[in-house]
């Protein structure tokens, strides 16, 4: 793999924990508010906002716990990310519509 690739994985990879982020925070300011109910975001056009691109493809899902779960790829559908609800870690491989689902 050559480096620009590397480094859109890498990107891409850091954006996904950049979405963790911005989805907690959504779910904890629902919850100060007393709004505590399972969201799910399709990408594009989530209505999230972050503070990079928003992810071409993809769903996440946060539950009544604030426990995140998605599979999203980037907007040229490289890469997917993906994460486990019961996870802090987030997995990247190469985009495959087949496997870039939440199971």
């Amino acid at each position: 793999m050559n480096a620009v690739d590397e480094a859109r994985k890498s990107a891409f990879e850091n954006s996904a924990y950049g979405l963790i982020n911005t989805i907690n925070l959504e779910y904890l300011e629902d919850k100060m508010d007393g709004v505590v109910t399972a969201k799910t975001y399709t990408f594009p056009n989530s209505g999230l906002n972050l503070s990079s691109e928003e992810p071409g493809y993809g769903k996440a899902i946060v539950d009544e716990e604030g426990n995140i779960e998605f599979a999203i790829a980037d907007k040229d559908k490289n890469w997917c990310v993906k994460k486990e609800k019961d996870s802090e870690k987030v997995d990247i491989e190469k985009f495959n519509s087949n496997t870039c689902i939440i199971k």
